[in-house]
């Protein structure tokens, strides 16, 4: 039977949330949950003369209490501009760089004003880049009936609206979700293990846990989707 994820859509994440999608035949974006305040959703880490720094989309009165798909950014022209700029100092020597940076460019010229819209297709263009094959779905438009209702229980009804046999979270969810409720109701839980990811960047030491843009700058999309095949579903 099919496999599913469901996450929240963050910018440019990091090579973790791509291996989640390789890993199922349909994603849905988690879109009508809280916006993460100092999360992923408007921001992530590119390295920066070998250290990392955050690279962050402004968002207009972030609160916890608001939900991703309400979140509008708040960046002009001048934002816009700063942040390329950013991107192609760190960038500019990486091999893929002139293949790459236009994938940037393109999401944050998108013409939405929605933050989530952004970090969504962020996560699109880079999926098409690799040329993964992914279903995806949008948690507001395909479930809005499933909203309000428990974490665990609502995940369940999306599974079964798909007709999906497995879900898979990524480990932080092995203290948030039981096995047994899952079997329960007819659904195999699953976790996605990421083997240690390490390639070459500019600097000395690797350093992990940065954006997507990281590693398409410095591997070809061959190597990118070999690294991404490097984890396990236990």
């Amino acid at each position: 039977m099919s496999r599913i994820a469901v996450m929240q859509p963050y910018f440019f994440p990091y090579f973790g949330y791509f291996q989640l999608i390789r890993s199922t035949d349909a994603f849905v974006f988690y879109d009508d949950v809280n916006f993460i305040v100092r999360g992923r959703v408007n921001r992530n880490r590119i390295l920066i003369n070998g250290k990392p720094a955050w690279l962050t989309v402004p968002c207009r009165n972030v609160s916890q209490n608001r939900l991703i798909m309400d979140t509008r950014h708040a960046m002009d022209n001048t934002d816009r501009d700063r942040l390329l700029r950013m991107v192609s100092m760190a960038y500019a020597k990486a091999p893929y760089f002139q293949d790459v940076c236009p994938l940037f460019e393109r999401v944050i010229r998108h013409p939405s004003d929605l933050m989530g819209d952004l970090a969504m297709e962020s996560v699109r263009l880079v999926c098409t880049y690799l040329e993964m094959q992914v279903s995806f779905r949008l948690s507001s438009v395909d479930y809005p009936d499933t909203r309000g209702q428990d974490k665990a229980q609502r995940l369940l009804r999306i599974c079964h609206a798909e007709g999906a046999g497995t879900y898979v979270n990524l480990p932080g969810g092995r203290s948030l979700y039981r096995e047994d409720e899952f079997r329960a109701a007819g659904i195999s839980l699953r976790f996605l293990e990421p083997s240690l990811l390490e390639y070459t960047q500019t600097g000395g030491q690797f350093v992990p846990d940065l954006s997507v843009l990281d590693l398409l700058m410095f591997n070809s999309k061959g190597e990118v989707m070999h690294l991404l095949g490097q984890y396990t579903l236990s």
